[in-house]
């Protein structure tokens, strides 16, 4: 049994359903999803919840692969507001279902599960991680590409981590990362927050978040915002339900088979439960420069970036 855990908002339905589609597609064992979503209208009209509805529509989908396959949607509105409704870090350039995954205690999940971002595609059989014994650590995960750089050379990607429960409990991590995230207003709330108080972590390799470019042996590619210098600098943020860019920029193809079955799915739904594909304005090269200026200031200001001690733990 392979257990993921999502969080996700109606907007990024897309992304679920592809990334599981890819995940089960990768493997012959059963997964069950947990998808972690609430409804923040009252914060923007965009924040709408990932409706039991929506599960049911994957986990129809997902079963077509293995009979055994689940997805479970799991509200965390009441949580999140009890805990992280005061908090400054509700309005920053990532939206506040980042957060969520700090509330995966107040849940029953299993021991072990794998969390992953919405914006992620299996490439590979994802038990492959089991080959990681985590017992005696509280999460794994792989490096950030771009905060090895800017922050410290251990810094986590929390995009994809494989996350030990019962320690987290004991130790008291995510609690004690929903305090901080209530106190200090951060660049990258959760992440910069479990990087700041985790001290029992193991270093995946990178292709179990691969969050650059594609390669032959990458399990789980993360389509994160990213930066190519050559042949000129720019900021690239495609993410895998923009399909055209995907195949035409990206010039992967990988997913095309994936995609094939997604496009008939798509169109066969009702349209009134989904919003319209998630896109993203591309920008021009100097909005690209000013934005990654004002990220790496922020590292600066609020992290200590490159001048923050290496982070406690094992490695």
């Amino acid at each position: 049994m392979i257990n993921l855990l999502y969080c996700a908002n109606a907007g990024i339905f897309d992304g679920v359903l592809l990334s599981l589609m890819s995940a089960a597609d990768k493997t012959s064992s059963p997964v069950t999803a947990y998808i972690l979503t609430m409804d923040l209208t009252d914060l923007n009209t965009a924040y709408k919840p990932f409706t039991k509805e929506h599960g049911h529509i994957i986990e129809e989908v997902i079963r077509k692969k293995n009979a055994d396959n689940r997805a479970i949607v799991l509200d965390a509105t009441k949580e999140f507001k009890r805990r992280l409704g005061n908090s400054p870090n509700l309005t920053t350039g990532y939206t506040p279902y980042t957060l969520l995954r700090l509330l995966a205690v107040e849940f029953p999940l299993p021991d072990q599960i794998l969390y992953v971002d919405a914006d992620t595609m299996f490439n590979g059989d994802i038990r492959q991680i089991e080959a990681y014994d985590i017992t005696d650590y509280e999460l794994a995960g792989a490096v950030d590409y771009l905060g090895r750089y800017f922050i410290a050379k251990d810094y986590l990607n929390a995009g994809v981590l494989y996350l030990n429960m019962k320690k987290i409990k004991e130790t008291k991590l995510f609690d004690r990362a929903l305090t901080l995230c209530l106190t200090k207003e951060m660049v990258f709330p959760d992440q910069d927050a479990i990087n700041e108080l985790v001290e029992l972590k193991l270093i995946l390799p990178r292709r179990f978040n691969e969050q650059h470019k594609w390669s032959p042996d990458t399990i789980i590619q993360h389509f994160a915002k990213t930066i190519y210098v050559f042949p000129y600098f720019k900021v690239v943020n495609i993410k895998q339900w923009q399909i055209e860019l995907v195949q035409n920029t990206l010039k992967l193809h990988v997913y095309d088979a994936i995609y094939q079955q997604y496009r008939k799915i798509r169109n066969s739904l009702k349209t009134e439960l989904l919003e319209p594909v998630c896109t993203y304005k591309p920008f021009t090269i100097w909005q690209q420069i000013k934005i990654n200026i004002a990220e790496v200031k922020g590292y600066l200001a609020l992290n200590g970036g490159i001048f923050r001690q290496e982070q406690g733990g094992e490695s």
